[in-house]
């Protein structure tokens, strides 16, 4: 596997119909008429001299690339990568390295059973809120076991399962212990994808910005544009493109266009996802007319934990809204409450605790100190000696802040129960002054939504018909997750599923003839 930049020789004159992404500008494959035939915009008809060929090309480095790039090299193809940035990964090496994985033989051996394809598929549909697009998540549940063992097979070591936090409408028994911890994490895991490819001999590129995807006069996918000017080389797909940039976690414009929830995070500047991803590729694909699909949720993580000393340990306090009311189980799985919180009005929510709570210590998220100080004397907790106070310092209603620590300290004492959202961990009482609140925020982990795909992992165009020679996965792709992120893995599994689809199925895809 070589990591290099540079512009071979090999040139050919076409004319194709081409796809150009510009900033503001979009512009579609056009057909006979001058016209795009699946978007009606204007088309430019261009000459083409490639300077390279090879069977397939895969943008983007991170998992879904790799996954491709390995699966398309396994079956004969030649296959060159094309990474923008200067280094490989994306966000599946930032990731904590879980699998979402369904009747495996690894959950036997953690002790775990009774799991079952059919129930993984049932939890991410019902998890999809009638969103998710239910031919892709049976792919991803029916393909999740044997995909991890094609991983474990190249050298992934699984330490550790378990399951997501409860969804309060989603049946238990849907959702066993199937969260896959690889060795090492994500960088562990996508240490494992490196080496194969290396092994492989699969040409990487790093420093190699797609500008353009090449569409011939049929609509057919038949190449690429890396950078541009004098340095633009074009490179020819013989069989097909495969699209694995990623999503649009870093740009703005297009958040603010597709997900208002990520355009949020965005704005209180909370993100860990890859700087490099942009949207770039996903702009282009929709420029060439492939149908969008599956935005408007996001992957958040909740940016602080108070009380959280381990990863694994319950939240201890409540969440209120502006009015001082509770709106959500705060222990209930992230994706789930991110969706909650953006929900309430100005999507201003605050975690209310007390003493007892404070003395159990800082967060694990967020770097904060373990007494609390340093953020009591900068104001990022609040603190007072009565409900009615701490209500004043946040801006909410008083007494309904009060009501609201009564009815869940009534409910402690009575019940030894919240009969109200049903948590079922850290059920403690919220009577020791002084009184704390601190705002709930978001981290931004990525992106939801992407290029419209179908179970081969081939890229559906506004027409409904798939356009040829060209597959997205990973992240770039949209259409298997729902209004909030089902848990973590799901991203993963999708960057394994469909890249082994999209690798797979474009080696698999008639060669361009010579000529063409």
């Amino acid at each position: 596997m070589e990591e290099k930049a540079g512009k071979p020789i090999s040139r050919r004159k076409f004319l194709f119909w081409g796809a150009v992404a510009t900033t503001g500008v979009l512009v579609g494959c056009a057909g006979s008429d001058g016209k795009d035939g699946r978007n009606g915009k204007d088309a430019v008809l261009f000459s083409v001299d490639w300077d390279e060929e090879t069977d397939v090309v895969v943008i983007g480095a991170g998992g879904a690339g790799l996954v491709a790039a390995i699966e398309a090299k396994s079956k004969g193809a030649g296959v060159i990568v094309l990474e923008k940035s200067d280094n490989l990964g994306g966000n599946t090496a930032f990731s904590g390295g879980v699998v979402q994985a369904s009747g495996t033989k690894y959950q036997q051996q953690f002790g775990i059973s009774g799991d079952t394809p059919e129930k993984h598929y049932q939890y991410w549909l019902e998890a999809g809120e009638g969103v998710a697009d239910a031919e892709l998540v049976r792919t991803m549940a029916y393909n999740s076991a044997g995909d991890l063992d094609w991983l474990v097979g190249m050298g992934l070591t699984i330490t550790k399962i378990y399951a997501i936090d409860p969804i309060p409408y989603i049946d238990p028994e849907l959702i066993p212990a199937r969260l896959h911890v690889a060795d090492g994490l994500g960088g562990g895991y996508f240490s494992v994808l490196k080496e194969q490819a290396q092994k492989s001999q699969v040409d990487i590129r790093i420093e190699s910005p797609v500008t353009q995807l090449i569409a011939d006069a049929d609509k057919r996918v038949v190449g690429v544009c890396v950078g541009d000017g004098e340095d633009a080389l074009y490179i020819k797909a013989r069989r097909a493109v495969v699209v694995a940039a990623g999503g649009f976690d870093c740009n703005d414009e297009l958040a603010k266009a597709y997900s208002p929830q990520l355009y949020k995070d965005l704005e209180n500047q909370l993100s860990l996802a890859c700087t490099g991803n942009t949207g770039d590729v996903l702009k282009m694909g929709l420029a060439i007319g492939a149908a969008p699909a599956g935005f408007g949720g996001t992957i958040a993580y909740p940016a602080m934990r108070i009380g959280r000393n381990e990863a694994d340990l319950p939240i201890p306090g409540i969440w209120v809204n502006k009015y001082g009311q509770r709106f959500v189980n705060e222990a209930a799985h992230y994706g789930y409450v991110a969706r909650a919180v953006f929900d309430q009005e100005e999507h201003i929510a605050w975690a209310v605790f007390d003493e007892n709570v404070r003395q159990m210590g800082g967060s694990v998220i967020g770097g904060w100190s373990d007494d609390l100080a340093a953020e009591i004397a900068s104001g990022k907790i609040l603190t007072a000696d009565t409900p009615e106070a701490l209500a004043d310092a946040m801006g909410v209603n008083a007494g309904q802040l009060a009501l609201t620590l009564q009815k869940w300290n009534a409910d402690i004492a009575d019940e030894d129960a919240d009969t109200l959202y049903q948590k079922a961990v850290a059920l403690q009482a919220l009577d020791t002054p002084p009184y704390y609140a601190t705002s709930v925020y978001f981290y931004n982990v990525g992106s939801v939504g992407g290029l419209k795909i179908n179970s081969k992992a081939q890229v559906i165009g506004n027409d409904g018909e798939p356009i040829m020679g060209l597959y997205a996965a990973g992240m770039a792709a949209g259409g298997f997750i729902g209004p909030y992120y089902p848990g973590s893995g799901t991203a993963v599994t999708a960057t394994i599923v469909f890249g082994r689809l999209a690798g797979r199925n474009a080696a698999a895809e008639t060669a361009v003839a010579d000529g063409d």
